[in-house]
């Protein structure tokens, strides 16, 4: 059994207001993630296979306003709600929000250089 503290979980990712820690515990990534309202994933997804990400998740809402838009229709989860999503989905934060999913780390870990090289694109096409 092992448990795990923001200071245990490096940063993926922080860019613009954009914050992803994650840290792998056998087959599975646990991931952090602070997401500004409006953020929008559906362009960051490009370029993935089915255009949507390939991961499973399970997670819990912290704070915020997420919404998952997937093949059977958008998802709306709140602060203090759980979610689980399959593969082919995609990701709208309603709300500043703060959420933790875990994920199988053999997609895990390739979802995230995806989203960390189209975040730094982007931010790079802004400067």
């Amino acid at each position: 059994m092992k448990r795990f503290t923001m200071s245990d979980m490096p940063i993926v990712i922080d860019i613009a207001e954009v914050e992803m820690r994650a840290v792998e515990a056998g087959e599975m990534t646990l991931t952090r993630l602070r997401l500004p309202r409006s953020t929008n994933l559906q362009t960051i997804v490009c370029g993935l296979p089915g255009g949507g990400c390939p991961s499973t998740h399970w997670g819990y809402v912290i704070s915020g306003h997420i919404r998952w838009n997937t093949e059977d229709g958008p998802m709306d989860v709140m602060a203090g709600e759980m979610f689980h999503v399959r593969p082919g989905h995609t990701l709208e934060v309603v709300e500043d929000s703060e959420f933790v999913e875990v994920s199988h780390t053999a997609t895990a870990s390739e979802l995230h250089e995806h989203i960390r090289g189209r975040i730094e694109g982007a931010v790079g096409e802004i400067d």
